[in-house]
């Protein structure tokens, strides 16, 4: 599938959000505005897990469970040129044993490589200045 864009999300107990959905996104340009430490990276870092399997600030699912919770869950929808939907949803528990369950279109993927690569994603982090 080319040309996705995500339509929902919904983050629970995702870094510092207990249970946040957003459930519109425009179709070309969206712009979370909002105080310092209000979630916006958050959202986009749970994107980025959505399509990458791991967040693009590389820490480890332990650091992207909301403080007090063993465990987080990242529910989206994606939508096709085409209209064709795509859900997924990861669910990490922290252990003993950790355990990351992934699934699109409640199918359940055996490993996170079956998903890399149907959602093209690009972040861009000040780390990333010499890029632009």
């Amino acid at each position: 599938m080319t040309g996705l864009r995500c339509q929902q999300v919904s983050l629970s107990t995702f870094r510092n959000h207990s249970a946040t959905r957003i459930g519109q996104f425009a179709p070309k340009i969206n712009v979370l505005t909002g105080p310092n430490g209000a979630g916006k990276t958050s959202i986009l870092e749970a994107l980025s897990v959505l399509s990458l399997t791991k967040s693009f600030t590389g820490s480890d699912d332990r650091a992207l469970v909301r403080t007090g919770n063993t465990s987080f869950r990242l529910d989206a929808t994606f939508i096709s040129e085409l209209n064709v939907e795509l859900h997924i949803s990861i669910e990490y528990q922290s252990g003993p044993p950790a355990k990351k369950s992934i699934t699109v279109n409640n199918d359940r993927l055996r490993s996170s490589a079956e998903l890399i690569g149907r959602m093209p994603i690009v972040s861009l982090t000040p780390d990333d200045k010499a890029i632009t």
